[in-house]
């Protein structure tokens, strides 16, 4: 049987398990869809195919631990699609609550979010490697990480040596220059020119970092294996972590993931992406408290407006 054809059977007992309240059976049925993705990911030898089936495996694992751990909740609903859409009502959680304008077509926050910032997020390709970065201002300033942009212990300047490309044209490259870039907290500011771009928007940073809590729901966005920009979901561990103060949440971060902004339920940018802790599912990115405050001192020290 078809990979398509055993995950959708698998889905569908798993599905009708949850409509009748029955977590325990959903989970199980998830885990028999969780062996069975990992088993055809074994036998793959496309890369694509198997960075398809990692992300999917990531995502369901993330289900099943709720199944498990928690019960049916309205994360679980949402991932079988039996939650119902609702066009206004409390959406951010973990941080203030606000009214929702998504409307009844939605396909959900995190497209939503995706959907908006498209233009504000960008693929980065420097000499040995891709990323990701995000712009924070229609001055033409972006940011990505350091490690991104460093090459054999040195920055790479000039639109020979890194270049960033859009959603809607992974191909058409732009020249950035590293402005600033500070190794310690992972962060690298750089610079384009506003008039060879025809087309960008600015992502929302989030001003008062503290109201963000354990639980909320994040998306990040990213070039994951160089396939172009893509969201993934997850939600947050820790806003500041107890052994290097970083925000930590789960998320299938991949290669090329790296540079990425991390959203929430109302689109404000709180971080970003920036490594992944082996093992545990878990992915760190720096926070945007702390990105702020360097971002300050570069201003200052540049005399510019970001």
């Amino acid at each position: 049987m078809d990979f398509q054809t055993q995950i959708k059977i698998l889905y569908r007992n798993s599905r009708d398990c949850v409509k009748a309240k029955d977590a325990i059976g959903a989970y199980v049925f998830v885990q028999e869809l969780l062996k069975f993705a990992q088993d055809t990911y074994a036998k793959q030898s496309s890369t694509l195919e198997k960075a398809n089936i990692l992300v999917f495996v990531k995502e369901w694992t993330q289900t099943a631990n709720t199944l498990r751990d928690v019960g049916i909740t309205d994360d679980v609903l949402k991932c079988f699609g039996l939650l119902k859409t609702q066009s206004s009502g409390n959406i951010d959680r973990g941080t203030e609550k606000t009214k929702s304008n998504v409307s009844i077509e939605s396909q959900g926050w995190a497209a939503d979010v995706f959907e908006k910032n498209k233009m504000a997020v960008v693929s980065i390709w420097a000499i040995d490697k891709s990323g990701t970065g995000f712009i924070i201002s229609k001055n033409g300033y972006l940011l990505t990480n350091e490690h991104v942009i460093v090459y054999n212990n040195s920055y790479q300047y000039g639109g020979k040596s890194i270049g960033m490309s859009f959603a809607d044209n992974q191909n058409k490259l732009y020249a950035i220059t590293v402005m600033e870039a500070d190794k310690k907290n992972d962060i690298a500011l750089c610079r384009f020119d506003i008039k060879a771009v025809p087309n960008f928007a600015a992502v929302t940073r989030i001003k008062d970092y503290t109201r963000i809590q354990q639980g909320a729901d994040v998306m990040v966005i990213g070039n994951a294996l160089s396939m172009g920009l893509a969201p993934f979901t997850g939600n947050i561990r820790f806003t500041h972590s107890a052994t290097c103060g970083d925000l930590v949440y789960t998320a299938p971060s991949n290669q090329g993931d790296s540079g990425g902004p991390v959203f929430i339920r109302n689109g404000e940018c709180i971080g970003i992406n920036k490594s992944r802790t082996e093992g545990n599912n878990l992915t760190n990115a720096t926070p945007m408290d702390r990105v702020n405050e360097i971002l300050n001192k570069w201003e200052k020290k540049h005399n510019i407006a970001l």
